[in-house]
């Protein structure tokens, strides 16, 4: 029983921690513009963030009109809930600061934030996956190629 419990946590754990990584470091950058770090302040500010990176992305494999039309649809739909899961990211990040900087540690609340963590990271995962095999959906074999070639020369 311990090494099954032990073998699912090791396996939760490979998943959650890129997933926190990439949120705690990645999209706070990936949704700041301009010079200073911003977070969008709503969700429609939000989908016109994702609107450019999608572009971005359609103008590199040549997107037709109807596939650009999907994939901004897919953007503006899923806005409010990314929207939703990146405040309480920042507030679970928050709490786990709190929680480490108080003058006296408390195991309970770091359970506590780790439990709040742990569900966070499975719906950002659910949402984010959901979110790419919509998109996956809306172009060619042959675009979602040239899109992991691109990829690929970013990895190690």
């Amino acid at each position: 029983m311990q090494t099954e419990r032990s073998t699912r946590v090791r396996r939760v754990l490979w998943i959650v921690v890129p997933v926190l990584l990439v949120a705690m470091l990645a999209l706070p950058k990936a949704l700041a513009w301009g010079r200073h770090h911003v977070h969008a302040k709503s969700p429609a500010e939000l989908a016109e963030h994702l609107d450019d990176k999608l572009e971005y992305l359609l103008d590199k494999v040549d997107a037709s009109d109807a596939q650009r039309a999907k994939a901004h649809e897919i953007a503006e739909r899923r806005a409010p809930e990314l929207f939703a899961l990146m405040s309480e990211g920042r507030e679970a990040r928050r709490a786990l600061k709190d929680t480490l900087l108080a003058e006296q540690l408390d195991r309970a609340r770091l359970d506590a934030a780790r439990t709040r963590l742990d569900a966070l990271a499975d719906r950002a995962t659910d949402v984010g996956l959901e979110s790419v095999f919509e998109l996956a959906e809306v172009l060619t074999p042959a675009q979602r190629k040239q899109i992991a070639d691109r990829l690929a020369r970013f990895e190690h």
